[in-house]
């Protein structure tokens, strides 16, 4: 269930303005909720047990339901043998209802890409599902970028901002941010912003080489809940630089639209 939240709070549509209650069937798991505060005044109810989908059904409460979500395991004990299932599913038909698959420990839910539909915009430099990594030229002269990987340290950002924005006010300057350091820091941002482009790496920090390491849906999850930081500062990720590269990254960053970078020279340099 908490993963739920997570998957909810990280990346679904205005998800932080949604209050969520939560049912469960073992007390136990309450701590795992601690963290998780209502911030809104709409309900979002989690709320996938037969038993109880069942009273939903006697209470006409799916007539207050805008949209349902289910997440269902079947080889979880429930009291409820197949054919009883069914009729459950019929009766949610029979009624109108549409169950929208979710499934919060694979960090999806099956309406994601009608949620989150992108305009493809041609005229943005670098490729889309290729890596960027060349500098280019330009009447004989070559072109540079200065990518900056911005960490979760306010003070140290801050200084190393201000130090290029004194020093280096003519070379193409784009800033990648954590997510959550946009959460923490949207002012900043949106002052960095009218001077810089910014990009994402990502939801937070993970140990160096991870991060690629993840499946699919954990990639996407680390990359909108980034790109959902942003778009709540009305801003838009365009570029993306991931620590490491493989198909997987190739494939979500494509997805995303975005244009992954990969610097020519770093500093420090890692060989």
């Amino acid at each position: 269930m908490a993963s739920s939240v997570l998957l909810f709070r990280e990346i679904y549509p205005n998800g932080k303005d949604y209050e969520i209650y939560s049912f469960e069937i073992d007390n136990r798991l309450k701590p795992y909720f601690a963290a998780y505060k209502p911030q809104s005044v709409l309900t979002l109810i989690f709320h996938w047990v037969s038993l109880q989908k069942m009273q939903m059904l006697k209470d006409h409460t799916f007539e207050w339901i805008d949209k349902f979500y289910g997440e269902y395991h079947a080889s979880q004990p429930t009291g409820f043998d197949l054919e009883a299932r069914k009729k459950i599913y019929k009766q949610l038909k029979d009624i109108g209802v549409k169950q929208i698959t979710w499934a919060g420990e694979e960090k999806s839910f099956s309406d994601f890409d009608d949620l989150y539909k992108l305009q493809r915009e041609d005229n943005i430099p670098g490729a889309v599902g290729a890596i960027n990594n060349k500098y280019t030229t330009m009447n004989g002269k070559t072109l540079v970028s200065i990518v900056v990987e911005i960490g979760m340290n306010l003070k140290a950002a801050r200084l190393l901002v201000e130090t290029l924005k004194a020093n280096a006010k003519d070379v193409p300057l784009t800033l990648f941010v954590y997510g959550d350091f946009v959460e923490e820091h949207p002012e900043l941002i949106k002052e960095w912003s009218l001077h810089y482009e910014i990009g994402i790496r990502g939801s937070s920090p993970m140990p160096n080489g991870l991060w690629e390491l993840q499946n699919n849906y954990l990639l996407r999850l680390s990359i909108v809940s980034a790109m959902t930081r942003l778009m709540e500062l009305k801003l838009v990720a365009k570029y993306v630089l991931p620590t490491g590269f493989n198909e997987n990254v190739i494939s979500v960053t494509k997805d995303r639209n975005l244009r992954p970078v990969d610097s020519t020279f770093r500093f420090s340099p890692k060989d």
